[in-house]
């Protein structure tokens, strides 16, 4: 139990109670923050993700993207 309450600063012995109140704030707004923030991000949706993610990486890994090719034009292999 000491890790978990040195991990999320809830260690309160020598501190006064001011200052604990300021961390528990702070706390609260950080838990607050990032919800906020998942919550944009799944907003965003998969495309819009995916989209980033292929301008970071190729993700299908198949090398780039294949000519189209109109029924006027035979294929060449």
């Amino acid at each position: 139990m000491q890790n978990l309450n040195q991990q999320f600063e809830l260690d309160t012995k020598g501190l006064n109670s001011d200052r604990v109140l300021l961390i528990r704030i702070w706390q609260f707004v950080k838990l607050i923050c990032g919800w906020i923030v998942s919550g944009l991000a799944i907003a965003m949706g998969a495309p819009f993700w995916f989209d980033i993610l292929n301008k970071v990486i190729n993700v299908r890994n198949a090398g780039p993207k294949p000519v189209a090719y109109t029924k006027d034009q035979p294929s060449q292999k």
